[in-house]
């Protein structure tokens, strides 16, 4: 595999959970389940957490691409 195509595949794989997570924090009927529709505070907790995912995901996606334009 060449270098960029696997630089394109390795970019594709952290593009896609970051638009996935974006999704879930704006379609939140995604996160409650059957039953629990006034169930507050489970939303706030699993969107929070998507958050932070979503973060943790966006500062990894920035190391990768900084070290390898670096290169």
């Amino acid at each position: 595999m060449r270098k960029e195509s696997a630089f394109t595949l390795a970019i594709i794989g952290y593009i896609v959970p970051i638009a996935f997570c974006i999704y879930i924090l704006f379609n939140e009927k995604l996160l409650i389940p059957k039953g629990y529709e006034l169930s507050v505070d489970g939303v706030v907790i699993s969107r929070t957490l998507f958050l932070i995912f979503l973060l943790y995901l966006l500062s990894k996606l920035g190391v990768f691409i900084y070290k390898g334009v670096e290169k």
